[in-house]
């Protein structure tokens, strides 16, 4: 017996601000996920937030809320301030974490993310049988486009830039 294929989106989610910011636009989150769903539905969800303070969990708070709704795992904590906040890297390790926890031969992963940093994930989970899919952007900023060590290592990149006619609120 063959065990079922599943589709696992994992989100960074200051990644995702990121696009947002750098594609000058809202994305329709909904929209993206019906759009990543057309093969077949999504299994699992997980949207990583890094928030900086309290300040910014309030600014975030409904958005955060509305993904649970919607069946989104939210994952991650507030700081208390600024000073004892985990910088860089500590998102993308549960983001890791969840995807070697979450994926096996066959499924596939569609990650939203750009950092450099997932590159031996992603190099180990196609040698495991995954099939990768990095979704971001390649208009903008360094600080928002994948290096193409990390877009070569996929099995398929997908531009939100070029979806925008459908994504964009």
């Amino acid at each position: 017996m063959t065990a079922e294929l599943r589709r696992i989106l994992l989100i960074d989610g200051a990644h995702y601000d990121r696009i947002r910011s750098a594609l000058d636009t809202n994305l329709d989150f909904e929209r993206l996920l019906v759009e990543l769903s057309s093969n077949g539905p999504l299994t699992e969800t997980i949207f990583h937030r890094d928030l900086r303070n309290a300040d910014e969990q309030k600014r975030r708070g409904r958005f955060l809320e509305w993904l649970s709704e919607i069946g989104v795992t939210v994952k991650g904590s507030v700081a208390e301030d600024e000073a004892s906040r985990e910088r860089y890297g500590a998102n993308l390790i549960a983001l890791a974490v969840d995807a070697m926890a979450s994926c096996r031969s066959g499924d596939h992963l569609y990650l939203i993310a750009a950092d450099v940093k997932l590159l031996p994930l992603v190099t180990e989970l196609r040698k495991r049988g995954v099939v990768v899919a990095l979704i971001s952007t390649l208009t903008g900023p360094a600080a928002v486009v994948p290096p193409q060590q990390l877009v070569e290592a996929c099995n398929l990149f997908v531009d939100l830039a070029d979806r925008l006619d459908i994504l964009a609120r």
